[in-house]
């Protein structure tokens, strides 16, 4: 705390019995002429010294009196000229047995932990632990006093067993929750283990977590189910958001053998340089659900890593939207996304959508995973893979009415499919990436890859290709393989395409002569040309799934109908059937009929009929 003049000190000599042989802890206020008022604590024999937080307390007024208090939960009493104020209980350590139906609060204000602060509910009612800010936790660094046979190594930590209703900050609060080392500039990490969660059995151990800020810790928060060897933390319910976790050495969140009865979320939450994860999940219990959305990770080895359960029968659903994945000062970092069903079991149902991610080695990988997988709108570059699957079959597919498509462009490889995976793949942008825009193994089973079939309602319209064309870069290769890969209807930079870009048995036939994820150009006057009073314009997009825009117009106001027809001739839906005004017109066909029943693929003709004629025009559904 420097060379300041010192007033009122008082002194305490905390006793934890079998847990810890008794530490003294020590308060010291400014001097009593001295303004603002200001008291630092130590609970490490003065090793380090802890400016408090003292909320509402009158700082303009001088400190002339200070004592421990005979309650233990006022903690200590401070005297100025004017009134009496308590600071709390600030020193946290020792743990605390089935305390049942009782609630356990820390805050407003300072908490110093001096080492382990447990809460042992694991057979008893359920209690309430609160923390409620602002408050500041300051994790003394250097004290490594640990029991109950958990590895020193470990150091100070937060463990909640049990039926323990957890509500750490406040969502509706400006004020956080700030969990932090005595000593944030000592190099060396970590300064603390983290906040862990562990119950046994079906309890009500229900952790939510919002608004708070947790650093320099091994783990920011974790389930620590590897001391009792084969049990899992059950939890009833699991939420963290808002919050943000840095500068770790493990991982932001690392769960390991849970159970979620209802879904469980990490979201809208920061991680930064998280060490080995940002998030990290392994080895769920069957038939769970987790929601990890609008987060940001950055400068972590792997962004999101999951690996699935181990028993057959059983399968879990993840899904992965709208996070911002980079890690530009992390050298050798391997995954942006990693989903995995893990040793045995069926596989989980992936849904992995609008994910921006960059700077990895492998920007998504998927191992073993199946059709029920999907991929939307997710943009990867400046990745060696853009998307990596080891025997894994997922659905790339466009996304909304516009058909956003997925983009893996700039990396070093857009897509790579190893010998066993069969994805399907349509409108995805695999462009300008150094090496290879797909890169497929060795298939010669009826099971190849599909980047489109043949028969228009079939295609890719997928834009596979490179602006500038590097020596050696290919398009689309298969490495080895008897039977031919599936991509008919693609836009290859050309047309027709360059034979040297497109290595293997590759069916590429039907190519498109334009590429179809380059916006449709507004054309304010497409109809100036036409020497009729009427015109219909080419739908947009086309194909489609699940909607289209089709644009008429009508050079005088009069009676028009625009409706929808299968090859077979019958009317699907009348889209418009009345006084139109003069000019031009665009309304969206959602892909039903007239009952609001989706109708399937295929070829349909669109059809307008004004009192001066009638026009018509095709387009294609792709489900």
């Amino acid at each position: 705390m420097g060379a300041v003049s010192v007033g009122p000190i008082a002194i305490e000599n905390q006793d934890y019995g079998d847990f810890h042989d008794g530490q003294t802890s020590l308060l010291v206020a400014t001097s009593l002429s001295t303004t603002p008022a200001r008291i630092w604590a130590t609970g490490n024999w003065a090793n380090h010294w802890i400016d408090l937080y003292l909320s509402d307390m009158e700082t303009d007024s001088p400190i002339n009196c200070m004592a421990s208090s005979e309650n233990d939960a006022s903690g200590y009493v401070v005297g100025t000229e004017n009134s009496v104020f308590y600071l709390g209980d600030i020193f946290k350590m020792g743990e605390i047995f089935f305390p049942g139906a009782t609630t356990i609060t820390w805050g407003p204000g300072t908490v110093i932990l001096n080492s382990d602060f447990r809460i042992n509910n694991l057979g008893g009612s359920q209690c309430q632990f609160n923390i409620v800010p602002p408050c500041t936790v300051k994790v003394v660094h250097d004290i490594d006093i640990v029991g109950y046979n958990i590895p020193p190594e470990w150091g100070t930590a937060i463990y909640l067993w049990g039926n323990i209703d957890v509500n750490i900050g406040d969502p509706s609060s400006a004020d956080q929750v700030v969990f932090t080392t005595s000593e944030p500039t000592y190099p060396w990490w970590p300064h603390w283990f983290g906040i862990g969660f562990y119950i046994n059995g079906y309890g009500s151990l229900e952790p939510n977590i919002a608004n708070t800020v947790i650093e320099y810790a091994d783990k920011g928060v974790f389930t620590f189910h590897g001391l009792y060897g084969e049990y899992v933390t059950s939890f009833l319910s699991f939420n963290i958001s808002d919050c943000v976790f840095r500068n770790m050495t493990a991982a932001g969140v690392s769960l390991y053998r849970t159970n979620f009865r209802q879904e469980a979320s990490i979201e809208e939450s920061t991680f930064e340089n998280c060490g080995d994860y940002g998030i990290w999940i392994k080895e769920f219990s069957p038939n769970q659900s987790i929601q990890l959305s609008d987060n940001k990770i950055a400068d972590c080895s792997n962004g999101i890593y999951y690996e699935g359960y181990i028993r057959d029968g059983y399968s879990n659903t993840i899904t992965i939207a709208d996070n911002v994945i980079s890690a530009p000062g992390i050298s050798g970092a391997q995954y942006g996304i990693y989903v995995d069903k893990w040793v045995s079991g069926d596989p989980p149902t992936a849904t992995i959508t609008g994910n921006a991610i960059t700077g990895f080695k492998n920007g998504i990988c998927l191992t073993e995973l199946t059709e029920s997988t999907e991929l939307k709108k997710n943009v990867v570059d400046n990745c060696g893979y853009g998307l990596f699957l080891k025997s894994s079959s997922p659905n790339i597919l466009p996304h909304g009415l516009l058909n956003t498509p997925n983009r893996f462009n700039d990396n070093m490889i857009g897509i790579y499919c190893d010998d066993f995976s069969n994805p399907f793949v349509r409108w995805t942008g695999i462009r300008d990436n150094t090496k290879v825009g797909v890169l497929i193994g060795n298939h010669s089973e009826s099971q190849v890859p599909d980047f489109g079939s043949e028969g228009q309602e079939n295609w890719g319209f997928n834009s596979i290709s490179y602006t500038n064309y590097p020596l050696l870069y290919v398009d689309m290769k298969h490495i080895q393989g008897t039977t031919d890969i599936r991509a008919r209807g693609n836009w290859w930079g050309e047309a027709p395409p360059y034979l040297s870009e497109i290595v293997g048995n590759i069916d590429w036939d039907d190519y498109l002569d334009y590429d179809p994820l380059i916006p449709h150009p507004k054309r304010e006057s497409w109809y100036s040309h036409l020497p009729d009073a009427y015109g219909l314009d080419q739908n947009y997009p086309n194909p489609f799934n699940p909607a289209t825009s089709i644009s008429y117009y009508v050079a005088d106001g009069g009676f028009a109908e625009l409706k929808i027809y299968n090859l077979s001739g019958q009317l699907v839906k009348k889209l418009v059937s009345g006084i139109v005004e003069a000019g031009e017109h665009t309304i969206v066909w959602d892909g039903t009929n007239g009952a609001g029943t989706d109708v399937s693929s295929g070829v349909y003709f669109y059809v307008l009929e004004t009192d001066q004629g009638k026009t018509s025009k095709r387009m294609t559904l792709l489900r």
